[in-house]
């Protein structure tokens, strides 16, 4: 038996997981003992409480949920309470929750930039016999795409999932697209774009936000232009996440012309005469109605900002249509975000 778990614990895990009966047993015992330790006539683990749950309960972990569990330093124990539940003899806990839950924990290692984390838990998960899914495997390598210095990681927790027989998702691709493309390996992009679409997956925003991106922390202006017409070209719509990443993306190219032509495309305003020679960027909005509505969208804005703050201050043109966004968001009675105030000063 693993050692007790405070009343505090009980009540917390109780509350994040979902789970009533937990809930219940923890307030009730909270009444009954004087102290905020789990002591009385029997001691009692996570572990054993989750005996008397139902195999619904653990699925119902969200990422916000399992935030406020890491926050409270508990996270690394949950862990631990999991994996002695799945593997116990009966199971306590089915193994498709135990994988969930795991899975919720890499992807939240990930979103606080914790990547060594994310992948210790993947081997913890591995190493307590539990074996992870696919859904386990795209959570590390959707995590690892997001660095550069992670690409072979990416590569290679694929092949995993290809040996394995499992069958690749359109994240995972999404991931290989997103290494090749920032190798500069087109034959190899055209390759992985073929083979997806072959197994029924579909090349939608985020898979070309992933491709985009990449080109962008290599300052592939054209390359990103080329992605969007290619996204038009298919029918598929941008959304705020494609636009925002495309944003970021023009922001790291040494031609920021296309931000500002962008903008114009969004934004209501007509756009000014273009000066002969000056880049235009990728119309990814398929009508007016839909960039209108992009364009209503903070988080746009935001990213317009953060993206011109830095070359505001050496380029006169850039520096009045930050003026203007800024202006726009005032009138609308949208506030700048934290972090573009930052990136303001």
């Amino acid at each position: 038996m693993s050692a007790p778990v405070s009343i505090r614990e009980l009540r917390v895990w109780g509350r994040l997981l979902l789970c009533p009966s937990l809930g219940r047993t923890s307030v009730t015992r909270e009444f009954s003992t004087a102290t905020f330790t789990w002591e009385g006539s029997r001691k009692a683990s996570l572990s054993d409480l989750l005996a008397s749950l139902s195999g619904t309960d653990l699925p119902h972990l969200r990422e916000d949920r399992w935030e406020i569990l890491d926050r409270n330093g508990w996270a690394e124990k949950f862990c631990r309470e999991i994996a002695a539940a799945a593997t116990a003899s009966p199971p306590k806990v089915s193994h498709e929750a135990a994988v969930q839950a795991y899975t919720v924990a890499i992807r939240q290692c990930f979103k606080q930039s914790r990547p060594r984390i994310a992948e210790e838990i993947f081997r913890r998960m591995v190493h307590a016999g539990i074996a992870p899914t696919a859904e386990a495997y795209t959570a590390l390598i959707a995590g690892f795409s997001l660095s550069e210095v992670d690409q072979e990681r990416v590569l290679r927790y694929a092949a995993e999932m290809t040996a394995k027989g499992m069958v690749l998702s359109s994240e995972v691709y999404a991931a290989l697209l997103a290494v090749q493309c920032s190798r500069g390996n087109n034959d190899e992009v055209k390759r992985l774009t073929d083979e997806m679409l072959s197994k029924g997956c579909q090349m939608d925003a985020s898979v070309y936000g992933a491709m985009i991106r990449a080109h962008g922390r290599k300052g592939r202006a054209e390359e990103i232009d080329r992605c969007c017409r290619e996204m038009e070209g298919r029918g598929v719509a941008a959304d705020v996440d494609f636009m925002v990443t495309l944003v970021e993306a023009y922001s790291q190219t040494p031609a920021p012309g296309y931000l500002r032509d962008l903008y114009y495309r969004l934004a209501p305003p007509s756009p000014p005469p273009r000066q002969q020679g000056q880049p235009r960027a990728a119309d990814s909005s398929s009508s007016s109605s839909q960039a209108v509505a992009l364009w209503a969208s903070p988080r746009l804005r935001d990213a317009f900002l953060r993206a011109l703050a830095p070359i505001a201050h050496t380029d006169p043109r850039h520096a009045a249509l930050l003026k203007e966004i800024m202006d726009g968001m005032s009138a609308a009675g949208i506030s700048p975000s934290l972090e573009s105030f930052t990136a303001l000063l």
